[in-house]
């Protein structure tokens, strides 16, 4: 685990070297995938005149070739400021250590967006084998929080152009997960927006849309009811609704509900045979 930034821990090992620019080709692992051009600029601008203060950090991949590791946008900036030479510490890494390190690197600047970190650790997870467990070690997380990252990446890509656009918080975009169709989470999003609505009161109305989405369900035909189960709620409630059907029926049925993180795991234990209650004898 990294406690310090990434260009500290390695300058303690590595010489810094002044590579020419036109040398160092991107990281095709970059998990940030929009940079500010007035942050750019203004970064270009401070380079010309002081010079850069930071030096990126690259990894050698060829005799006069280099890939970078972190610091994009100063390589950006260096060359708009017309350097044709940079600063560089070189770095003796892999393919999967260069990708871990150029996330680690984008998440202790603390403003990447969540999809670009959520798409980097599903990324690092199907390029380069990795295990929650095993990602979540290497960039000091909880594999939990991998988990729940990468569950936003099941939204439609039209849902989060919207939140992207609407400039909602990843706790925003966590809620609006347990909607079960695209057009209602951009309905949702329309109203969240332009009400600016809390995180809690986001909840407040995903809650209430889909308790309406029961009450249609519960007075819909049963034909309706067998094809909308998107909803784990949903669908825990027609289970458990059986199941006392079956009990009034005679078939002494029941369910037992228990919960596990993202999952409910439910079981029925039912009996081969309805037994006849026989009268008491008087």
């Amino acid at each position: 685990m990294l406690s310090k930034p990434v260009f500290e821990v390695l300058e303690s090992n590595r010489q810094v070297e002044s590579i020419p620019v036109q040398m160092i080709r991107p990281n095709p692992y970059q998990p940030r995938r929009s940079f500010s051009e007035q942050s750019i600029d203004e970064l270009s601008r401070s380079i010309r005149r002081y010079g850069l203060m930071q030096p990126i950090v690259v990894r050698k991949i060829g005799p006069e070739q280099y890939e970078l590791i972190a610091g994009e946008r100063r390589l950006r900036a260096c060359k708009r400021a017309g350097l044709t030479r940079v600063d560089a510490l070189v770095q003796i890494a892999g393919e999967q250590e260069s990708a871990v390190l150029a996330l680690i690197e984008n998440l202790q600047r603390e403003n990447l967006h969540f999809f670009d970190e959520a798409e980097a650790f599903r990324n690092l997870l199907l390029e380069h084998g990795l295990t929650q467990e095993e990602l979540a070690r290497r960039i000091g997380k909880n594999q939990s929080t991998v988990a729940n990252k990468l569950r936003i990446l099941k939204m439609a890509p039209q849902v989060r152009d919207a939140i992207y656009a609407a400039r909602l918080s990843e706790r925003h975009a966590r809620t609006l997960l347990r909607i079960p169709e695209p057009q209602m989470q951009l309905e949702l999003i329309n109203i969240i927006h332009q009400e600016a609505l809390s995180v809690k009161a986001t909840e407040e109305l995903v809650e209430a849309r889909l308790d309406k989405l029961y009450r249609e369900t519960e007075e819909a035909p049963r034909k309706r009811i067998s094809g909308f189960v998107r909803d784990g709620r949903l669908l825990l409630n027609s289970i458990r609704k059986l199941v006392e059907q079956s009990t009034q029926n005679g078939l002494s049925a029941d369910c037992r509900v228990q919960d596990e993180n993202d999952y409910c795991i439910v079981t029925v234990r039912i009996p081969k045979r309805v037994v006849d209650k026989q009268p008491s004898a008087l």
